[in-house]
């Protein structure tokens, strides 16, 4: 059953890496004409966040990892990824997200496939810029349709904004810990060999 599950998760990295690429090549490519093409980077970030849904479990039965961040992280994209973001999205905020969860997810994705100490470098460095610049993006896209709504939804999208801070806070302070036992790791690990 674990070899099973071993490749499955190794196809589901795969997949995940290869669709975070495309969709953030298509986002560069796209770039200039990205009114005409925002209905298809929507989509496609849709299917994409639903697939990850997928990490869960693979925490849960393979990895070992943090089910509950990992289940934040993933319901919260998921929310705003099916209910907030949409075509009407304006082109910033809606960068901001594309950039910073696909960067994000390629250097996870990239760090679950091979954990060299490159990758876990830039893994347990990169998300203390892309957290923090992805819920803007991801805050801004919600200022974005509570422009667009009526006044009555308006303090259900505030508390939704207060909820991705908090959230982001708590992961980002999780894989600041996280960061620090895996660099304290290596270092004692050097340390042994020297020895």
């Amino acid at each position: 059953m674990k070899t099973i599950l071993n490749k499955l998760n190794f196809l589901h990295n795969i997949f995940q890496l290869f669709s975070c690429s495309f969709i953030f090549g298509y986002f560069l490519i796209n770039f200039n004409n990205f009114h005409e093409k925002s209905e298809n980077l929507v989509l496609i970030l849709r299917i994409i966040q639903i697939e990850q849904i997928l990490d869960i479990l693979f925490n849960f039965f393979n990895r070992g990892g943090g089910i509950f961040t990992s289940m934040m992280q993933i319901i919260g994209r998921n929310f705003v990824a099916l209910y907030i973001i949409d075509k009407f999205t304006d082109r910033f905020s809606l960068s901001l997200v594309i950039i910073c969860w696909n960067l994000a997810d390629i250097i996870r994705f990239l760090f679950y496939i091979n954990k060299n100490k490159i990758i876990t470098f830039i893994r347990y460095n990169a998300f203390k810029l892309l957290y923090p610049i992805g819920i803007l993006g991801e805050c801004l896209t919600i200022e974005n349709v509570i422009q667009r709504e009526e006044k009555i939804k308006h303090q259900f999208y505030r508390l939704l904004q207060l909820t991705l801070i908090i959230g982001m806070i708590y992961l980002y302070l999780y894989l600041l810990k996280k960061s620090n036992q895996v660099f304290k790791k290596e270092l004692t690990n050097e340390n042994k060999k020297r020895n």
